[in-house]
């Protein structure tokens, strides 16, 4: 009997956060707590865009990307997040352009949050080595639900229909803004982004629930291990990235910290611009593994109250690029006190490069962040 109080227990917690603070604006979830939150991608460096609207064109190549996140699928109502993205170069305006759609959905109420951005990024080569990027995205976006499918902690309790009064809304709407820049050389980069600069109202129910700045700092640098050619038919070569994420919203923040370990090999005749340190241009076969491993949370230096220290969860991430073809799949495994409860989070990413044959003439350096 202990078992199932505590089980409901959690739903009671979970559906009754998702209710109420959906519609007010605040979204963030631990034991017992409701506190607040924006979704989150564990292959953040897979969906560059939606990082920091700096990456907007970023890359040698154009890029189709989507992204699929499915968090806490033992939850009823867990998060689902999908993610598309299109940005490409403009090499003669030295400028970069980028689209991204997203969409969330959560909790029993079947809440959606769903938006269409516009990005632009200004690119300057500082010297030989260094450049610096700094975007700017427009955003509409849109927040709605169905009451009818919420779950209430009387209904639970009492196996009746629910006394909570349904709102005279269902959805709302406005203008997001964001920007960002970054700093970058073909062996390190650094980006700063803020999110939500206008603090956009998106409360449902109460009058003014506006969208705190979320602020993000990110980098890391690619350290060379092995390269070697073979006649100059094959070119193999193995690093390692470490990178590290923080974010930051009022007064939650946290940390994503890791290392990929990437191996790439290159046959003669590879699509140009790919691959800066391909040997030769014009290509027939390229194909690129990478493994990571990540941790989210800051558990010693930071927790948010009293027993509920911020510790997330582990992330394992294996990733694979054939030709123009990039494919990564992670896995978050829980941490939190949430760990039994949440099955973790499967996260899935596809982009594909549509790739100018001018673009390394172009363009002197090249962003070595990681593709995952």
């Amino acid at each position: 009997m202990k078992n199932t109080i505590t089980v409901y227990g959690l739903r009671f917690t979970v559906y009754s956060c998702f209710f109420l603070f959906s519609l007010t604006g605040n979204w963030k979830l631990e034991t017992g707590n409701c506190l607040a939150q924006a979704y989150q991608m564990t292959q953040f460096y897979a969906a560059p865009v939606f990082l920091n609207p700096a990456f907007a064109g970023a890359d040698a190549c154009a890029r189709l990307t989507t992204n699929y996140r499915m968090q806490w699928p033992s939850i009823p109502g867990g998060f689902r997040t999908y993610l598309l993205a299109f940005d490409h170069r403009l090499a003669r305006q030295n400028s970069g352009i980028g689209f991204l759609f997203t969409n969330d959905k959560a909790g029993s109420g079947n809440l959606r949050a769903t938006t269409f951005n516009a990005q632009y990024s200004y690119q300057l080569q500082l010297t030989r080595k260094w450049g610096f990027n700094a975007g700017f995205e427009a955003g509409y976006a849109q927040r709605n639900y169905d009451f009818n499918k919420f779950i209430f902690g009387d209904q639970i309790a009492y196996g009746t229909t629910t006394s909570v009064e349904q709102p005279l809304y269902d959805k709302v709407r406005y203008l997001d803004l964001s920007s960002g820049m970054l700093l970058y050389s073909d062996k390190s980069w650094i980006g700063f982004a803020t999110h939500h600069l206008n603090q956009p109202n998106q409360a449902l129910v109460s009058d003014q629930s506006h969208l705190p700045i979320l602020y993000s700092v990110h980098g890391g640098m690619v350290i060379p291990i092995t390269s070697k050619g073979t006649a100059g038919k094959v070119f193999a070569k193995h690093s390692i990235t470490p990178a590290i994420n923080y974010r930051a919203e009022k007064e939650f923040d946290q940390v994503d910290v890791g290392c990929y370990y990437s191996f790439t090999e290159a046959v003669e005749n590879i699509w140009p611009g790919l691959e800066k340190e391909l040997p030769k241009k014009g290509t027939k076969s390229y194909a690129s593994f990478v493994a990571g491993v990540w941790y989210r949370g800051i558990p010693i230096l930071k927790a948010y109250k009293t027993g509920y220290p911020n510790n997330d969860a582990f992330a394992f991430l294996l990733g694979m690029t054939i030709d123009r073809f990039k494919f990564g799949y992670s896995y978050d495994l829980t941490i939190s006190g949430l760990a039994g409860y949440t099955a973790g989070a499967h996260e899935l990413s596809i982009c594909y490069q549509f790739c100018d044959p001018n673009a390394t003439r172009k363009r002197k350096s090249a962003i070595p962040c990681p593709k995952f």
